[in-house]
């Protein structure tokens, strides 16, 4: 073999050695490189006018694909919310009040807005659990008032102490955690004066050439908030506290306001998490029939204020200039691409693309980038955005299914579909959350005037028909498909009610768990349902 492979070699030296053939060798490659730059200009061409047509065609009916677009306008600092001292507190530390990143971080701002129900030291019991409506489940208070009495760390002078305030004789559990929780009272008096402000805009670079690296370090702190406002609210019920409990309840409401114009994804993302966090407060009220008259009617006004259907087109018109913007940052900088590829491929990617990386992602033509902006920006503007109908404020599981088929069409990895197959997946899934969310408020809007009704009249109706106009204004629908929520009342004072959820189908008011784990909830198939434990 190894003989062979020396003829070979030796043939080719001596094939070249020969002026004839070398001069065809050099003909042929001068051919190939001019076929090659031919093909690149072409390719180039025909993507960027395949994007500028795409363009003027969609911007005639009014959509837009410039990130600037969406950025929030400034407001004065005197009425922003996001520059009150309390909330700056949660990212000035790495961002000054223009978004440009601190280097290297300051330590001189305490963040007062990380509000930790969870300690950082050790506990000797196991960790509390939480409630959760569409499990039907509620928080236990005394676990936490156990793992507060637990949790202990070891200060500066070397002493074992406890982590959170605790009283020296067990009380109950409502009013431990009260207690515990004390030690952010300041700072959520702070807070709640800051809410009342008109206005609010966080300082991000948006700016940034590489709209992934904007830095969103207040999200984490708004969740945390919103998560100390739940169980403090939940505390408050069960003290018998229900006017301050709903206090709280809808400051967590009016936080999620405090981002609402922000053009990206993960920031709404947030906003649906904290939502069902208030939901919650709602629901575990509800169920101990424990809110007031006054108490419902202002959770039912902040729950109507609330619109995710607008908000999810908002949201993805926002996303979708982004990943423009995005794109074209990859086009310019096409080394970067490695790292994106790595990630998307959840491959540990690393701290720089190796040196051959830029080189090769600079061999893909221009306009491949152009025509993957041409299939994302199609994809989202004719069939992702128009899933949700802002006024009905539903969500179209057909629009959705047609998302579905028409990724399923595209061929992986094909050049022009590359890029957009990584940033369209997450879409999808988001929509979910936004159609969940939205249940989830028309179902705690309703379950609003059933506790309504039946404060007024001593039981549940039998029917949702004669709540409004009396007990709620108008009845809110099913996101999925715009008919009337499921409803039927049980017996022992209780009732079902429930969406028909991802699947259209009405499975009768079941939950269905997933088979993996039993413990979660399988949000596509079964409904999505709103019913009280049983006593």
């Amino acid at each position: 073999m190894c003989v062979g492979l020396a003829w070979c070699l030796w043939s080719i030296v001596r094939w070249l050695c020969r002026w004839r053939n070398l001069k065809r060798l050099a003909i042929g490659c001068g051919c190939l490189l001019l076929l090659l730059i031919l093909l690149r200009v072409e390719e180039n061409w025909r993507g960027k006018r395949a994007w500028d047509n795409f363009r003027r065609e969609w911007e005639a009916k009014g959509e837009k694909f410039d990130f600037k677009a969406f950025v929030p306008p400034p407001v004065p600092a005197d009425q922003n919310f996001a520059l009150t001292p309390i909330v700056a507190s949660c990212y000035g530390n790495i961002l000054d009040t223009n978004g440009n990143r601190i280097c290297p971080p300051t330590t001189n701002v305490v963040n007062r807005l990380e509000l930790r129900i969870y300690g950082t030291g050790a506990s000797v019991g196991k960790d509390p659990t939480n409630g959760s409506w569409s499990k039907g489940t509620l928080t236990d208070l005394r676990g936490w008032q156990e793992y507060y009495q637990s949790l202990l760390v070891t200060n500066e002078s070397g002493a074992v102490t406890h982590e959170f305030p605790v009283p020296t004789h067990p009380q109950t559990p409502g009013a431990d955690v009260l207690l515990a929780l004390g030690k952010y009272d300041d700072a959520l008096k702070e807070l709640a004066a800051a809410s009342r402000l008109p206005a609010s805009r966080f300082p991000l670079n948006y700016d940034s050439e590489n709209p992934a690296a904007i830095l969103l370090p207040h999200l984490s702190a708004m969740k945390m908030c919103a998560q100390t406002l739940q169980l403090r609210a939940l505390a408050e019920l069960e003290a018998g506290q229900s006017a301050q409990a709903c206090e709280d309840t809808v400051l967590i409401f009016q936080l999620t306001e405090k981002f609402p114009n922000d053009p990206l994804l993960i920031d709404h993302l947030v906003r649906i998490a904290m939502m069902q966090i208030a939901v919650q407060a709602v629901y575990e009220g509800l169920a101990a029939h424990r809110w007031t008259e006054a108490d419902l009617v202002k959770l039912s006004a902040e729950i109507d204020r609330q619109n995710l259907a607008a908000d999810y087109q908002f949201t993805m018109r926002g996303e979708m200039a982004e990943s423009v913007k995005l794109i074209d940052y990859w086009k310019k900088n096409p080394g970067e691409l490695w790292r994106t590829f790595l990630v998307f491929q959840n491959l540990d990617a690393p701290h720089s693309p190796p040196w051959y990386a830029p080189a090769v992602a600079r061999l893909i033509p221009p306009g491949w980038f152009d025509q993957n902006k041409v299939n994302y920006c199609r994809l989202v503007a004719g069939t992702i955005i128009p899933i949700a109908s802002e006024t009905n404020r539903t969500f179209s599981m057909k629009m959705y299914r047609q998302w579905e088929d028409r990724m399923g069409d595209y061929t992986p990895w094909a050049p022009f579909h590359f890029l957009h197959r990584m940033l369209v997946p997450a879409l999808g899934a988001s929509t979910r959350k936004f159609a969940l969310c939205q249940t989830a408020l028309n179902l705690a809007d309703t379950a609003i005037a059933l506790e309504h009704y039946r404060l007024v009249k001593g039981n549940y109706p039998e029917t949702l028909d004669v709540l409004a106009p009396q007990f709620i204004a108008q009845l809110p629908t099913d996101p999925i498909g715009g008919k009337m929520l499921k409803y039927r009342r049980e017996a022992g004072g209780q009732f079902v009610l429930y969406s028909v959820g991802w699947n259209e189908t009405d499975d009768g008011g079941v939950t269905v768990f997933r088979e993996f784990s039993p413990n979660t909830v399988d949000m596509d198939k079964g409904d999505w349902v709103w019913r009280y434990p049983g006593k």
